[in-house]
């Protein structure tokens, strides 16, 4: 178990030098309050403040109502219940975790230890005792620019890479890439525990990554099974993967469906390209190569690197110069890199890009299975374990090459440092960008104006039980635009403000973003919302907080409730808050 051992601590070296330390400390919380990470962490805080219930991951107080659950917000389901298990029942943790703790930086370490050793564990496998590989393949894993890319998004729960990891490892052929190696794992009590165990985690983590497993683990399956145990075996993982569903509530919230229509399905396509198309990311290549970040391609970014591809065209011309042409042989069976083609060919969504340019239009044929669409609507994604695959690959085929060059093992470990310091340097643009953009956020300056009459304002909460935005922001829209069902960044940003300080004071909320709206419900709750307000009907445990510019708020909504109310203002005139508590 070393080589595990060595690349948890890999991952966790390059987790605490790629990212900022800061972000790791439970009480920092002040960098979620940016885009999509304010849902994952506002999600997290109503759910630690919910009584246990089923489903187990349902969340009140947040968006409430309706509420919604840990899925739905992307907070790693699983990962959000244990942490509140040990807060409640280990008093170490409970104050490391704090009142308004956050566990996502966390869970970002713990998911670059894993990535890297499950990277190892493969590589250890596929060639064993080969140091070298072992450390400059799980290096290359670990440094995925599709990892970082991902994280730099603001989407955690998808940074569990390490699941799509732990599928190929499982679905690895039980031989070397030059021969047999004896029996495989499949067949076996072990083999179904452990197929069960990741879908499990997988589907109680994030559904795109459970259906990539699912995928994979029915394909490795149907490798080494009779036609009648394949099908079985199949229906045992889609039916844990039903069950962890259900649990965490996907089945089951209130007012939170799913988007009509396929959403985004043509436009959050992968690109052909994807593997050698940076989309303005990388630090080397050349500005002209930074153009091709088209329509919605982002979603399937799948970049190598500079080095994993220097490397391969390196590896790629060695073989056609070379007079003894070998097979590759995969390290994967036939049907699992099937699966693997599949998936990507999915990835592609129903717009097919290639440099960035629309060249096929595939919307008629898919809208055949649009609940599929409608549910996997972001189908860039799906190119992550072909992605993987093809990382590793290259990395074993050009260790395979430096072998048969008869390079020794000083060498080989200078060629992939080489190509790691290279992935290193391109993928520098990562941090540099996080960085540099991070505090300019608008909602930054929105905290400052109302950290600036914090005092005023607290006066107003004492017994409070919540706050309540006017009008509230439920999903992906604000009640006052939600008959248009078009998102607005603005609204957007007034929510995020207005949540990271309720989750601040430990306040329910009205409002709340979460993935997979019925807009009809939305809409029915937003008119009750407004019609008890301009009855006068308020609640005395209860802050109002109305947004003053363009219009909004206190000119529309605040004269019934500044009548019958305590106010506090803040920011400018016309571009800040009005807090009003009744009584």
């Amino acid at each position: 178990m070393k080589h595990v051992f060595f690349g948890a601590i890999t991952g966790l070296m390059v987790g605490l030098l790629g990212l900022d330390l800061s972000m790791i400390a439970p009480d920092a919380v002040d960098w979620l309050a940016t885009d999509d990470l304010a849902q994952q962490y506002l999600g997290w805080v109503g759910f630690r403040d919910t009584p246990w219930q089923l489903p187990l991951g349902a969340i009140r107080g947040y968006a409430d109502p309706p509420g919604t659950t840990l899925g739905f917000v992307d907070a790693f389901p699983w990962f959000a219940v244990v942490m509140r298990l040990l807060a409640e029942w280990v008093p170490a943790v409970a104050t490391w975790i704090g009142p308004a703790g956050q566990i996502t930086g966390l869970w970002l370490i713990l998911s670059l230890m894993l990535q890297g050793a499950i990277a190892a564990w493969i590589f250890h496998r596929l060639s064993p005792g080969n140091w070298p590989l072992l450390a400059g393949g799980t290096l290359i894993i670990t440094l995925a620019p599709a990892w970082w890319h991902r994280m730099q998004w603001g989407h955690p729960a998808l940074c569990g890479h390490w699941l799509i990891l732990g599928a190929l490892a499982l679905a690895l052929r039980s031989r070397k890439i030059d021969g047999p190696v004896g029996p495989g794992f499949f067949g076996t009590a072990r083999a179904a525990s452990q197929w069960l165990a990741l879908q499990a985690l997988a589907s109680g983590l994030h559904p795109y990554i459970a259906a990539m497993t699912c995928a994979i683990g029915i394909a490795s399956v149907h490798d080494r099974s009779k036609l009648r145990h394949s099908v079985t075996a199949a229906g045992m993982l889609v039916a844990v993967t039903g069950f962890v569903f259900w649990l965490f509530g996907y089945f089951s919230v209130n007012a939170v469906g799913s988007d009509k229509g396929g959403g985004g399905f043509h436009f959050f396509g992968a690109d052909v390209l994807a593997f050698v198309n940076p989309m303005g990311s990388s630090a080397l290549l050349p500005r002209f190569l930074r153009g091709w970040n088209k329509a919605g391609s982002y979603e399937g970014y799948a970049w190598v690197g500079a080095g994993a591809l220097t490397a391969a065209v390196i590896v790629f011309t060695i073989r056609y110069l070379s007079p003894r042409k070998r097979k590759i042989k995969w390290a994967w069976s036939p049907p699992v890199m099937t699966a693997l083609v599949l998936m990507a060919l999915f990835s592609l969504g129903s717009n097919v890009r290639i440099g960035g340019f629309w060249v096929i239009d595939l919307e008629k044929p898919y809208a055949l299975i649009d609940p599929l669409i409608t549910t996997f609507r972001s189908a860039g994604r799906f190119i992550w374990p072909l992605y993987y695959a093809v990382l590793i690959q290259l990395m074993v085929l050009g260790s395979a090459i430096m072998q048969q060059k008869k390079f020794s093992r000083f060498e080989q470990g200078l060629v992939f440092a080489l190509v790691t310091s290279l992935n290193v340097f391109d993928n520098s643009f990562f941090a540099r960008e996080w960085f540099s953009t991070h505090g300019t956020d608008p909602v930054y300056a929105r905290l400052a104006e109302i950290g600036a009459r914090e005092v005023e304002i607290a006066a107003l909460l004492p017994g409070a039980r919540r706050a309540n935005l006017v009008p509230a922001y439920l999903g992906s829209f604000s009640c006052r635009g939600i008959e248009a069902g078009k998102f607005r960044a603005d609204d957007f940003v007034l929510w995020r403000a207005f949540g990271m300080w309720a989750a601040r004071h430990r306040l329910a909320s009205n409002s709340g973003a979460f993935a997979r709206h019925d807009i009809g419900k939305l809409k029915a709750i937003c008119a009750t919302q407004m019609d008890d307000l301009m009855a006068g009907k308020l609640d005395p445990e209860t802050v109002y907080v109305m947004p003053l510019e363009s219009g909004r708020g206190a000119a529309e909504n605040g004269a019934a409730i500044a009548a019958k109310s305590t106010c506090v203002t803040s920011g400018s005139a016309g571009a800040g808050f009005q807090f009003c508590r009744p009584g």
